[in-house]
């Protein structure tokens, strides 16, 4: 009937024979449509700049094509004709980030975006909603309060900084990229159905 070929017809499983059932997430559980939801500053306030270098970290990268920069490019749209690529520092999976550097002007700055802990460990001092520049201290423990906060909300996050070097070292954080993996309408239903028929629901996930 499901077109299936077997020899133990008991070697298919099914959910009377089962205590705990795991499942990835994207795509099981959500959708599979990863989407930019907003893009905020250090005062987790939309900001035009820090999605000006989002954008600009996205469309310049030349690394492998990822949903998450795919999301960027999707939602947000800027003129790049000023910026020029000079460098890249691609990402892997050990620095957890992705540097560009680009010249505007004449002026080269270098633009990084990655994993919220690893960028801001990286960050010494944070630009504020008017642009003036502070040196950070107990920010980033309210920074990564706010993360902890939004990851608990259902959205994937990372950080974005900025700085005037070609080194990835004592960068200026600009803000946070948060996107959004919506769940299946119907999923409510099935997790209720599982906890009825005595079957624990266990989510694997990166």
């Amino acid at each position: 009937k499901k077109h299936v070929i077997v020899k133990r017809l008991a070697s298919i499983e099914n959910f009377g024979h089962m205590n705990v059932l795991c499942t990835d997430k994207t795509g099981t559980i959500t959708v599979g449509k990863i989407r930019l939801d907003r893009v905020v500053g250090s005062d987790t306030k939309e900001n035009t700049k820090a999605a000006l270098y989002g954008f600009l970290n996205a469309h310049f990268q030349s690394g492998y094509a990822n949903p998450l920069d795919q999301a960027i490019l999707k939602r947000l749209h800027f003129d790049v004709s000023a910026w020029k690529k000079m460098a890249e520092i691609p990402y892997d999976f050990n620095r957890k980030r992705l540097s560009l550097i680009l010249e505007n002007h004449g002026n080269k700055i270098l633009i990084l975006k990655g994993a919220v802990p690893q960028v801001l460990s990286l960050c010494t001092r944070m630009e504020l909603a008017d642009g003036s520049i502070v040196a950070m201290n107990d920010q980033k423990k309210q920074l990564s309060h706010y993360f902890e906060k939004e990851c608990q909300n259902g959205f994937r996050t990372l950080a974005l900084a900025y700085g005037e070097g070609p080194q990835e070292e004592n960068l200026i954080f600009l803000g946070f990229l948060h996107f959004f993996d919506p769940i299946k309408p119907d999923i409510i239903k099935v997790v209720a159905d599982l906890k009825k028929a005595g079957v624990s629901l266990k989510i694997i996930t990166g």
